[in-house]
């Protein structure tokens, strides 16, 4: 019986001659010798295109030496399960009087660490910065965005938020419903936006923000349950391949003489479930684990146990090589790439790590994983969160929940986050009512620190448009501040104050002098200083 499966070349491999071999009765080996129908093209990408194969005809173009894998669609998958990371609550009690127009809180925080979010100092000033993100467009691929809240103001109270349909911007033909990226059942997805650009609490005041609601997310008529809700309305590939060729079809800006920089923050993970694991092969050894708890699973292979009110099974974040595909071919197109590390409390590895392909023997048969939920390409900035309380006066910790490891790039504050939710939020935490209309909610997460990475990230675009995504990832770690409480790099998965291999650099560091004008000079060709 056929299936539709997409097939990943290898980087470099020609895309025109295997895509002519594949349509083509041939006698090449490693081509199945019939003509195979293209499923579809995937317009946005160099690398993949999925055909109506048998499993026999798959494994067959999988061992193709331009092959890099061969698997089914993440969006067509009854296992796959894309939704936002753990740990999204926490208490927070910030007096009123502390919410000011124009106050980041991350920044605040850096300044006066554990007095911001409990009984200590009120703060008075405001923090003005030259940059505002002119130019610089987000888009954030997440639940949604709550179109009408006033966050996404300008000064002259127009909205930042490009409503705009992105079949028809794009040129990709899949048929997209615009108002489905515009509302937000859940809140994550507004949330996120409002880090970085939002006019309270954002970065990042004056970019152009889009909504992108991906596949595993709540679909029309959803109910905020962003496991196992409705179908949804935009498969995944899309909601990548929209943004690829959008970008690819961004025009020349006259006056800066380099398209618009974009920048795309994930803060989600992809999941699978299922309910008994009878093996595992984890860094090349193979164990038989029938008689373990849940537990042991958990504990010595990064199997996760979640638990939900619908279900009870393990959750395993699956490899889909084609989405780690994907974020790689923003990366070539120039889009800058913020991806939030995951709340599972393990390490987690590049793609050519050790911990990266490992795989388990499940009552869904052999499924390949690897610790952390995000794609932790080499290339884009994977972002740990750090607690909100100081460890001492010149140190601050991970928090517990984070990911760690050589496949986070950077620390940022991601705990007790406040910023805009929708008025339909399910998430949880202390809620803020900003007026009678609209709310703000703190919560926790790497969902949280990862938008603070691409608020700046975005004020480093403004004043260097043409910077490459190397050059901006390069320039934020090289200017983090090596302020991170840690045990030492152990692989101690137990300690979870271990950076466990990870770099110890925090984005705010660099950001939290006394003054209160943050300003960024310079080119990429005479390093950029930052000065307060």
């Amino acid at each position: 019986m056929e299936k539709e499966y997409n097939v990943i070349l290898k980087k470099g491999a020609d895309y025109s001659s295997f895509g002519i071999d594949m349509i083509s009765i041939t006698n090449q080996d490693g081509v199945p010798n019939r003509e195979i129908t293209v499923a579809n093209e995937r317009l946005g990408s160099y690398r993949q295109t999925h055909y109506f194969l048998t499993d026999e005809e798959a494994d067959i173009v999988r061992n193709h030496p331009d092959v890099l894998e061969v698997e089914i669609p993440p969006a067509d998958r009854d296992d796959i399960v894309i939704g936002h990371n753990g740990r999204q609550s926490n208490t927070f009690t910030k007096s009123p009087g502390t919410a000011q127009a124009h106050a980041n809180y991350a920044l605040l925080r850096s300044k006066y660490k554990n007095n911001v979010y409990g009984t200590g100092t009120e703060l008075s000033e405001d923090f003005l910065y030259n940059l505002d993100g002119t130019g610089v467009d987000v888009v954030i691929q997440d639940s949604g965005i709550q179109a009408d809240h006033p966050e996404w103001e300008d000064q002259n109270g127009v909205s930042r938020l490009k409503q705009i349909n992105w079949s028809t911007e794009s040129g990709l033909g899949f048929q997209f419903n615009t108002d489905y990226h515009y509302r937000d059942f859940h809140g994550h997805g507004t949330h996120v936006a409002s880090t970085i650009a939002g006019k309270t609490f954002g970065w990042a005041k004056n970019a152009n923000i889009y909504a992108l609601k991906v596949a595993g997310l709540e679909g029309p008529g959803d109910t905020g349950d962003y496991y196992g809700g409705p179908a949804p309305t935009v498969p995944t590939q899309y909601a990548f391949d929209a943004i690829k060729l959008w970008h690819r079809n961004k025009p020349i800006d006259p006056k800066t003489g380099h398209k618009r920089p974009t920048i795309v923050n994930m803060s989600w993970g992809y999941l699978t479930t299922y309910n008994t694991v009878s093996s595992v092969n984890y860094r090349g050894t193979s164990t038989d684990v029938s008689a373990f708890s849940r537990g042991q699973i958990q504990s010595n292979y990064g199997l996760v146990n979640f638990y939900s009110g619908q279900f009870s099974s393990y959750v395993t974040n699956v490899r889909i090589t084609s989405i780690d595909t994907d974020v790689e071919e923003m990366l070539d197109e120039g889009i800058f790439v913020c991806i939030a590390a995951g709340n599972r409390s393990h390490k987690i590895d590049k793609s050519t790590g050790a911990d990266y392909n490992n795989s388990a023997v499940t009552n869904r048969g052999t499924k390949f994983y690897h610790r952390g939920s995000s794609p932790a390409h080499e290339r884009a900035i994977t972002v740990g969160s750090l607690d909100n309380n100081s460890y001492s006066s010149t140190q601050d910790q991970k928090a517990t929940y984070s990911e760690t490891g050589p496949g986070v790039d950077i620390w940022a504050h991601g705990t007790s986050i406040m910023a805009a939710s929708s008025n339909t939020n399910v998430i949880g935490g202390y809620t803020y009512q900003l007026d009678e209309n609209f709310k703000q909610v703190a919560i926790s997460g790497t969902s949280m620190a990862a938008p603070q990475v691409a608020g700046v990230a975005a004020l480093l675009y403004q004043a260097n448009p043409g910077a490459t995504v190397d050059q901006i990832k390069q320039f934020l770690t090289d200017q983090g501040g090596d302020a991170l409480y840690s045990t030492g790099n152990t692989a101690d998965y137990s300690n979870t104050r271990s950076l466990q291999g990870a770099v110890n650099k925090v984005l705010y560091n660099k950001f939290g002098k006394q003054e209160n004008c943050l300003e960024i000079s310079g080119t990429f060709d005479i390093p950029l200083s930052i000065t307060f």
